[in-house]
């Protein structure tokens, strides 16, 4: 069922970009300075109101799952945010 889960996050993602054109996801990876991982992800989307301007959120965590999750959590809220903030 976690595996499941896990997969739904970046399949609901991917669907909401092809929707939604225009609209970018893009995940980073870095190594930690004492091991581990430490994952950065960006969403945004044009702002239907301001040409050219793009709506952003990012969210850090400690797995890819984990920031792909905090995305689908903000794209199922329905809010945007103008302001770059972490989610």
């Amino acid at each position: 069922m976690e595996n499941q889960n896990k997969t739904f996050q970046l399949d609901h993602i991917e669907e909401y970009l092809k929707i939604h054109m225009g609209s970018n996801f893009t995940v980073s990876c870095g190594i930690e300075t004492f091991g581990g991982f430490k994952y950065w992800a960006r969403f945004e989307e044009p702002d239907e109101d301001n040409e050219g301007y793009m709506h952003f959120v990012q969210a850090e965590g400690n797995t890819l799952e984990e920031v792909a999750g905090k995305i689908a959590t903000y794209l199922d809220s329905g809010k945007i945010y103008n302001d770059g903030r972490y989610v």
